[in-house]
């Protein structure tokens, strides 16, 4: 089953960087603000089967950007601690992390952006099993700038989930990726659980804390994955269903 996946995201992002793939750029020399997003598509062995097939994405991986003194920094929450040089989110000074943030070996990290990139090209990502990397990165600016008051919302949101580990369900991603009758509760994350995160989830929760998405009761947290945060996407194939099509049929009549 997963093979098959893989063949299908194989020829996803192939399809994607034929047609809709933005020019690459460096992410590291864009002028950049807090609040805006780090966008990443991961090779073979770092794909989780089938989300890019299901949301006809290339990214499967997102975090949000936080500057400090003119440098951008960003915060992930990643299966693994990437690189030595990761350390806890917000966390600028020279002192050890918190022994809490030291203890998880997976979860929200903070990295310097350009450190990031430069490590990209050296290798791939130093504690993964089997070996993968990001083999290619974009950016998604805000509309506008935050206020003061998002900036301090959003970054008040970071720390409080900074030592939450890594998401420990794997069926909560897919549910968030699969939109297949969403409309009746099936395969549909109900409620926001926040006590273990993946990416788009962490970012989802922060983006609300500052009024930048919907509230949860309106859509969970858990309902994002990384291709709801592009403009370069199709639709989410899953969405398909009967209960849709139909309903979307009888709109058009009734219009």
């Amino acid at each position: 089953m997963n093979s098959c996946l893989a063949a299908s995201d194989a020829a996803t992002v192939r399809c994607w960087e034929a047609f809709f793939a933005p020019p690459a750029v460096d992410p590291s020399g864009v002028d950049l603000e807090t609040g805006d997003l780090l966008l990443a598509g991961a090779n073979p062995s770092g794909r989780t089967p089938g989300l890019n097939s299901i949301g006809t994405c290339r990214w499967d991986h997102v975090g949000v950007v936080v500057v400090r003194e003119g440098v951008p920094y960003v915060v992930d929450s990643g299966s693994t601690r990437y690189y030595p040089f990761c350390t806890r989110p917000l966390h600028f000074s020279a002192a050890r992390p918190a022994d809490a943030w030291a203890s998880q070996q997976s979860g929200p990290q903070m990295y310097r952006l350009s450190q990031f990139v430069a490590a990209l090209a050296e290798g791939p990502l130093q504690h993964s099993s089997p070996p993968w990397t990001y083999e290619r990165l974009a950016v998604r600016r805000l509309r506008e700038p935050l206020t003061s008051e998002q900036r301090g919302s959003l970054l008040a949101a970071l720390e409080a989930l900074a030592d939450v580990p890594y998401e420990r369900r794997s069926g909560e991603m897919t549910a968030g990726a699969v939109d297949a009758l969403d409309c009746c509760g099936v395969l549909r994350n109900r409620e926001e659980l926040r006590h273990s995160l993946f990416c788009s989830e962490l970012v989802a929760a922060a983006f609300m804390e500052a009024k930048l998405l919907p509230p949860s009761s309106v859509r969970p947290a858990n309902e994002y994955v990384p291709s709801d945060f592009a403009r370069d996407r199709g639709g989410n194939l899953s969405s398909l269903c009967g209960c849709c099509c139909a309903s979307w049929l009888l709109g058009r009549c009734l219009a």
